[in-house]
């Protein structure tokens, strides 16, 4: 039996990456849009989870964003989701080597 896949190298996970990723890109530098936000930013974020549902950055920020518009409690449960995939999935080095790159 061979050795478990990380998630990081599963092709959902670069797929929810890559369009996270780009969402980010243009809240920076809206070269030919405006950034995501309101409604319009919470389903993108639900699109990318439907490919990925552990994919803990679209999770812990749509938390932030349902918090943000009232609905603590779903928020605060997309945030559990999103930490306890961190727990799951990545080991403190890790983190701290995505932090601390140098």
């Amino acid at each position: 039996m061979g050795k478990k896949k990380s998630i990081e190298n599963t092709d959902a996970w670069n797929i929810a990456d890559w369009e996270y990723s780009g969402m980010i890109a243009q809240d920076i530098m809206p070269l030919l849009s405006a950034p995501i936000v309101g409604q319009k930013r919470i389903d993108y974020l639900k699109e990318i989870l439907k490919g990925c549902p552990e994919y803990y950055p679209a999770l812990i920020e749509l938390g932030y964003r349902y918090i943000k518009t009232g609905k603590d409690e779903i928020g605060k449960e997309s945030i559990d989701k999103g930490l306890l995939s961190l727990k799951t999935h990545f080991s403190k080095k890790n983190l701290m080597g995505y932090m601390l790159p140098y």
